[in-house]
């Protein structure tokens, strides 16, 4: 059974998603599962973007994976 953390990396690898996209994959705390895998030594990047809602401005993060460089053959 795949974690919640294996989850979200599988879809950072297809591209950037933001909190609300990581919500649609049934994760709860994003930002808890984006702590975990950087400890486990994954490289993301946090964008913050406010928006303008009814309700007035919110703030959304934006999750990238940073491509890790492939290991050259010796």
């Amino acid at each position: 059974m795949n974690s919640q953390a294996d989850t979200l990396l599988a879809a950072l690898r297809k591209g950037p998603l933001t909190t609300g996209d990581i919500h649609r994959l049934g994760i709860g705390r994003p930002a808890a599962r984006i702590l975990n895998l950087r400890q486990r030594g994954h490289s993301i990047i946090t964008r913050i973007k406010e928006i303008n809602t009814m309700w007035g401005v919110s703030r959304i993060a934006r999750y990238t994976l940073k491509k890790q460089p492939v290991a050259k053959a010796a």
